[in-house]
């Protein structure tokens, strides 16, 4: 499913009620509670550190298959690379919100192209 939210300080908040109700059913709540913090990380980075699309606004993707729940967060930057992450915090600047995702995901990754991005995915199972 996907949603169009502002590219604008309240897109995280936003993103955090879509994302609750999307797992609410899926997961125990402490897992819940981390796909929730980890949503609101990338999406706080797309806003603060990304570029809207072209509409204006940036891209939240939520997808659950029985087995996998995905997520993706999708603006219109494109200045992102693996290499010039810092995900142990002794660089500066340090990525903290990736450092969580990284930390919490089963798997994560970048799509670069004409637009960036950010994904992550949660076994059920293992939840």
């Amino acid at each position: 499913m996907e949603h169009r939210l502002p590219y604008a300080p309240t897109a995280p908040g936003m993103a955090r009620e879509l994302a609750a109700v999307f797992v609410s059913d899926l997961l125990p709540a402490a897992r819940s509670g981390e796909i929730i913090l980890m949503v609101s990380e990338l999406v706080d980075n797309a806003v603060r550190h990304g570029k809207p699309e072209a509409d204006g606004q940036i891209g939240f993707w939520l997808q659950n298959d029985d087995e996998v729940i995905r997520v993706a967060v999708v603006d219109g930057g494109r200045g992102l690379t693996l290499d010039r992450l810092n995900l142990d915090g002794q660089k500066d600047p340090p990525h903290f919100g990736l450092m969580v995702v990284d930390k919490l995901a089963d798997r994560w990754g970048l799509s670069l192209g004409e637009e960036k991005a950010v994904w992550f995915e949660i076994d059920q199972r293992a939840a």
